[in-house]
């Protein structure tokens, strides 16, 4: 009889509780996928990052200087859409 009562009362907490394990597996996926997202943000921008300084120390005329310049606006406008 003892056994019956916690069966019964198992299910029914296991039922009362069946809405809060879907929506935290829910958030999980979802906090799974807005991480990978910017996980990849930051290695894009973080190459993009290194490519400038790279190409900064490579400068070394005017017109390298010039071309460098031309190339930041370039960057700027895929920052602007990105």
């Amino acid at each position: 009889m003892f056994q019956d009562v916690l069966d019964r009362t198992h299910a029914q907490f296991a039922e009362l509780l069946a809405p809060a394990r879907k929506l935290n597996g829910l958030l999980l996926d979802n906090i799974e996928k807005l991480t990978q997202f910017q996980l990849e943000a930051v290695r894009a921008y973080s190459s993009l990052g290194f490519q400038q300084l790279r190409a900064s120390c490579d400068i070394s005329s005017a017109q390298g200087f010039q071309e460098y310049l031309s190339n930041q606006t370039k960057v700027a406008e895929t920052l602007s859409k990105s």
